[in-house]
This record gives C-alpha cells, sequence and structure tokens, in this order.
C-alpha cells in the first residue's frame, strides 16, 4: 500500500546492500539515480566561467536539431533520458530504464552484475522509483554534466522518466526554444 512515506524518495543516509553475482562480495553505500538527457554532454567541452547556463543552453538546444537528437519513437522535441544507479561503490545502467526502440536492446544493468540491494537494518529490498534523483547544476564551483538543463528549467526528471518534452519544459520555465524568443 502507498502511503505518504512510501511515495517519496528515501531519506538521505539510506544505506543499501547487494552482493557482486560473479564474485559474491557484498558492498553497501547510499544509492541515487543519476539522469542524462541526450547530448548533455556537451557541457563537458566547457567550465561554468567559460560558457553560463544559458549560453549552454542554447548550444544544447541547436544541436538537438538533427537526425539522432529527438526521441526516434517520440518524435521531435522529445528527449531520451538515460538512467545510472551510482554511490560510492557503484555506477551501472539502472535497471527498468525504458529505451528508445532504435538503441541496443541487449542491455546489461545494475542486475546483471548484482543483486537487488537491501536495506542494511530493515532488510526491504529497494524500490527503484524511489531512489533520490541526483540534482545537476552548472555554476562556479560545481560544474556538473548537463547541470545546465536543470539550472536554466529549475527542472529534473522524475526517476526513471523514459523522455521530456523539452518544448514544453523551455516553456513553462521562460527559456528559449527556437520558437521562442532568446534568453
Amino acid at each position: 500500500m502507498v502511503t505518504a512515506d512510501t511515495a517519496q524518495p528515501y531519506p538521505p543516509g539510506t544505506v543499501w546492500q547487494w552482493r557482486a553475482l560473479r564474485s559474491d562480495v557484498e558492498k553497501s553505500c547510499e544509492l541515487r539515480l543519476y539522469w542524462e538527457a541526450n547530448g548533455d554532454p556537451i557541457s563537458d567541452d566547457f567550465t561554468p566561467e567559460e560558457e553560463d547556463a544559458p549560453a549552454l543552453w542554447s548550444r544544447w538546444v541547436r544541436s538537438l536539431h538533427k537526425p539522432d537528437g529527438f526521441h526516434p519513437d517520440l518524435g521531435p522535441g522529445w528527449v531520451p533520458i538515460s538512467w545510472y544507479v551510482i554511490g560510492d561503490d557503484a555506477f551501472e545502467s539502472a535497471p527498468f530504464a525504458v529505451y528508445p526502440s532504435s538503441w541496443p536492446s541487449a542491455h546489461e544493468d545494475f542486475l546483471s552484475f548484482f543483486s537487488r540491494p537491501s536495506h542494511t537494518t530493515t532488510g526491504e529490498p529497494v524500490n527503484w522509483a524511489r531512489l533520490p534523483v541526483e540534482d545537476k547544476l552548472w555554476r562556479p564551483g560545481r560544474a556538473d554534466k548537463g547541470g545546465f538543463i536543470q539550472e536554466v528549467l529549475g527542472w529534473k526528471p522524475s526517476a526513471l522518466q523514459p523522455a521530456a518534452h523539452m518544448p514544453s519544459m523551455a516553456r513553462a520555465a521562460g527559456a528559449w526554444w527556437p520558437d521562442t524568443e532568446p534568453l
């Protein structure tokens, strides 16, 4: 049964334990979901001091207008989102993430290598949809890959959200999109 507590992300300090399937080595740490919007690694070539979030947003939006920029199944404006499980002892593709049909389907994820994590105190199995979603920022002192998106929109995706309609998000935030005024 869903309650107010179970409808929220796990609180900070929630530690999970799991085992490596091949070696039976046990691991434990806090886990989070890390998101990557298609093309957001464009920020790898810049720092916030060189290119602020609105300028990087404009570069990224322009870069999406190419054959593989938008979600091939959903169409123009829809940007696919990739998901990863991260923590001190983890960085793997997230299980149960949905990807475009044209992307490789034989894709390995966390559960290809590890057992399902359980809470270190209660033994409760992880609910992947309740893992906290990483905040990604783009400002002096903190330059997260793709952080310009969250900085410009004031938005990040919900856990395991497969795509976002960026023209709608841009208009809602007052951000530039090709059919709106520049920032």
